[in-house]
């Protein structure tokens, strides 16, 4: 084997290495921010908070909403554009 080989493969081994490792940092950080939220979920809906959509959607959007905020006011119709295309897997 040359050098050259030897090289190219201890560079294609480390490329290998690097690429498991962002696999398996990206997979630990998703599995721990998904039990963060579900540990969290019921701080931001509370039984008294209105809910547009069903209970058991798997996504949530909660609006803080000020209908003097200029943001908000261009940001609503957005929501209504997700909630409407997603009726079943949102809930507002």
């Amino acid at each position: 084997m040359t050098r050259r080989h030897i090289v190219f493969l201890s560079a294609l081994i480390a490329l290998a290495v690097f690429a498991a490792a962002v696999f398996l940092y990206q997979r630990h950080t998703l599995q721990a921010a998904a039990l963060q939220a579900s540990e969290q979920a019921g701080a931001m809906v509370r039984p008294h908070s209105p809910v547009i959509g069903p209970v058991n959607a798997p996504v949530t959007i909660v609006e803080f909403f000020d209908p003097a905020c200029e943001a908000c006011k261009a940001f609503h119709p957005r929501v209504k554009q997700i909630l409407a295309a997603f009726p079943r897997e949102t809930r507002l």
